[in-house]
């Protein structure tokens, strides 16, 4: 394990990670200011009066408060989002540590889903809300919503925010990285290492 973490291309993964956090927070502040959208509005469907239609029926700017995980998936769990998203930052951890540092794509892709677990985590723990039995539930802002429904779904697609496009693009980018580069270190001795020198050797 090649513990210098700014050795070669490691350093695209915190330039990734804070533009990633950075445009995340900075986007979800300027909405929510703009909307004047507060935590007063979880729970009594008045998201919607504080809304933008940016391209009506296609593209809407929305306030809408998040008490599940990316794309609105496991609402109201959030004790089990906390030990899952420390959990999976333990992961990204070990996975940037043991990355090769001659590569771009997962250094880049780990910065970003680094980054945008950040920003949610964020989010959930700095926006509260108390119900009536008293469990806290953490939120997170979302604001991108495109309204048409789904054929496969019956509904239209979950709001979202700037670090659930952060975390897609980031598991995205670890699959082609995997896909492009598979682990050949498991046979060892049998790959020349000449092929490593092939036009996607730095990605």
């Amino acid at each position: 394990m090649n513990l210098k973490i700014f050795a070669g291309y490691r350093k695209l993964f915190f330039i990734a990670l804070v533009l990633a956090v950075a445009l995340d927070l900075w986007s979800k502040h300027a909405v929510f200011d703009w909307l004047e959208c507060e935590v007063a509005t979880y729970g009594n469907n008045t998201a919607r009066n504080h809304e933008y239609q940016f391209m009506p029926g296609f593209f809407h700017i929305t306030c809408a408060w998040n008490d599940g995980s990316a794309f609105g998936l496991f609402r109201g769990k959030t004790t089990g989002l906390v030990i899952v998203t420390f959990v999976a930052g333990l992961m990204l951890i070990y996975m940037f540590l043991t990355a090769s540092s001659k590569h771009k794509l997962p250094n880049a892709a780990l910065g970003m889903l680094t980054g945008g677990a950040i920003g949610n985590a964020y989010d959930r723990v700095n926006f509260i809300w108390i119900p009536e039995d008293g469990t806290p539930i953490g939120l997170v802002r979302d604001f991108l919503f495109f309204p048409q429904t789904l054929p496969i779904m019956n509904e239209p697609w979950p709001v979202f925010n700037v670090a659930d496009c952060c975390i897609v693009l980031g598991v995205i980018g670890l699959f082609i990285d995997f896909w492009l580069h598979p682990k050949k270190d498991d046979v060892a001795g049998k790959v020349p290492e000449a092929e490593s020198n092939n036009s996607v050797a730095n990605l």
